[in-house]
C-alpha cells in the first residue's frame, strides 16, 4: 500500500508539474500575442502619421465626387500630382480636397463661363456649373508661379475657397494624392 501511495503521490506531482508548464506556456503565448498586436497597432499608427492621412469632408464644394461626411484617405509621400485629379491642400491652416488644374508656368483664364488652360478651353465632364471669377480674388489671366499649383473645387458656383480666391498653392502646402473615398451617405 505504501508503494501504491508513493506512486500516486509521484503521479500527482508529475500532473501538477505538467499543469504548471501548460499554464506557463499559455501565459507565454498570450504575452506573445499581445506583443504582436501592439507592434501591428504601432505600425498602423506610424503609417497614418507619416505615410497616409485621413480627412472627413465638411462641405459640398467637391460635389458630386466628394460629399459632406465622406472620408478620404490620402498618400503623403507622392508629390507628383496628375492634372485633373483630386489632391489634398492645406490652405490657411485648413485641409481641403481640390482638383489640380494647372502647374508652374501654366496660364489659367476664366471667361465666358469656362476654364481655359494655356489658351485652350477645358472640357470638364465632372463639372456641372459654370466656372466664374470671384470678386476680390486673383486677376485673370493668371500665370502659375514656380513651385506652385492652381486648384479648383468641382462645384464651382457653391465653392468659396479655391485658387480663384487665394491664388496658386505653394507645393509645400500640398498634403498628398487622394487614394480612397469612403462614401458615408445618409450618416
Amino acid at each position: 500500500m505504501r508503494e501504491t501511495s508513493a506512486r500516486e503521490n509521484s503521479d500527482a506531482a508529475e500532473a501538477a508539474q505538467k499543469q504548471k508548464k501548460m499554464k506557463a506556456g499559455l501565459l507565454g503565448d498570450i504575452r506573445s500575442l499581445v506583443v504582436k498586436i501592439a507592434v501591428i497597432v504601432g505600425a498602423v499608427v506610424l503609417l497614418f502619421l507619416f505615410v497616409f492621412g485621413t480627412y472627413t469632408i465638411h462641405d459640398e464644394s467637391m460635389a458630386p465626387a466628394f460629399k459632406d461626411g465622406d472620408i478620404v484617405v490620402f498618400y503623403r509621400l507622392d508629390k507628383k500630382y496628375a492634372s485633373k485629379f483630386p489632391i489634398m491642400v492645406n490652405m490657411n491652416g485648413e485641409l481641403q480636397v481640390r482638383r489640380l488644374i494647372g502647374r508652374a508656368g501654366d496660364i489659367i483664364d476664366i471667361r465666358d463661363g469656362g476654364l481655359y488652360l494655356n489658351g485652350s478651353r477645358q472640357q470638364e465632364p465632372r463639372i456641372n456649373t459654370d466656372t466664374i471669377q470671384f470678386e476680390g480674388g486673383v486677376t485673370f489671366p493668371y500665370e502659375v508661379p514656380a513651385d506652385h499649383i492652381f486648384v479648383l473645387s468641382d462645384d464651382r458656383s457653391a465653392s468659396t475657397m479655391d485658387s480663384r480666391l487665394y491664388g496658386a498653392v505653394p507645393m509645400e502646402n500640398t498634403s498628398g494624392n487622394i487614394l480612397l473615398n469612403i462614401q458615408r451617405r445618409g450618416f
